[in-house]
């Protein structure tokens, strides 16, 4: 509802002028797949306004793009201006699992778990890596974890 309600938006040609109202804009642009145009709406978002969300937005245009070393560094740039911002580590994490560094998803989605121990996408994509690297009772322990923290696509 909130992505088609975002389109709607977008197409009557609403205008966003403050930094948050571009995050939102980007964000709404890369949940539709529109992610060049997103990026654009979230480069606006940071120069107004700099900003971990709109930095980990950008990271996740860039990662659907293919663009995985700018994805990794727009993850960088959110963890550096927010340490304690547990979705830039989820989201670096996953694309490091994307190109099948599973150890360092693993630390990565181990730092976001120390900031955000209910985190249920961290304990998935922690789950996921583990059980690329063979570790599967360990990954199904960190199964039971997503779960119980509400994380329930992709998990058997």
């Amino acid at each position: 509802m909130l992505v088609a309600l975002a389109g709607v938006v977008l197409i009557a040609g609403v205008q966003a002028d403050s930094a948050d109202d571009l995050l939102w804009k980007g964000n709404a642009l890369t949940q539709m797949g529109m992610y060049d145009k997103a990026i654009d709406a979230l480069d606006a978002s940071i120069k107004t306004k700099a900003s971990a969300q709109a930095y980990a937005v950008k990271g996740e245009a860039l990662d659907k793009l293919g663009k995985h070393d700018e994805a990794l560094a727009a993850y960088d740039a959110a963890a550096l201006t927010d340490p304690n911002y547990a979705g830039a580590w989820v989201g670096k994490g996953k694309v490091f699992a994307e190109l099948k560094k599973y150890d360092q998803a693993l630390m990565v989605f181990n730092q976001a778990i120390l900031l955000d121990p209910k985190n249920g996408a961290a304990w998935a994509g922690k789950a996921d890596a583990l059980n690329a690297l063979g570790q599967t009772e360990e990954s199904q322990k960190a199964t039971g974890k997503a779960k119980d923290f509400g994380f329930v696509a992709n998990l058997s």
